[in-house]
């Protein structure tokens, strides 16, 4: 299954909530008026593969944000105002092959917050804001 929500101005996911989707493998939140995701709003979702949530107006997420998304393969979060990711954030993503984290404002990323990603193929973090203290 399925869901494109794509420019709806979705403020929040409280509806995700109330209804369990466990054949729905495809979910497209972009151009939303998202600001808070919660790890709540994904419970009922246990075999998502592919999210996105790009272009929302999403200021911060925490370790458990997608926490129950063990199948997520393919996780799109680019063009956000996203200035860090939480050290444990990617822990239960495995699956995870795509990621796009792109026009974000990331200046640094904390070393290990990529260690659990053993199936990463493909990430984009281009047009962040990158701070370069090498010397």
């Amino acid at each position: 299954e399925v869901i494109n929500l794509r420019h709806n101005q979705i403020k929040d996911l409280n509806f995700l909530t109330d209804v369990r989707l466990n054949n729905l493998k495809e979910l497209y939140l972009n151009h939303n008026k998202l600001k808070v995701i919660e790890s709540i709003h994904f419970r009922n979702v246990p075999n998502l593969k592919i999210l996105d949530i790009s272009s929302n107006d999403i200021i911060g997420l925490n370790d458990f944000t997608f926490h129950n998304l063990v199948n997520l393969e393919d996780f799109l979060k680019a063009n956000e105002k996203l200035t860090e990711i939480p050290n444990f954030f990617f822990k239960n993503l495995s699956s995870l092959n795509k990621l796009d984290l792109s026009y974000n404002s990331f200046k640094s990323l904390g070393s290990h917050v990529f260690d659990d990603l053993k199936n990463l193929t493909k990430i984009d973090l281009t047009k962040n804001k990158w701070r370069c203290d090498c010397t």
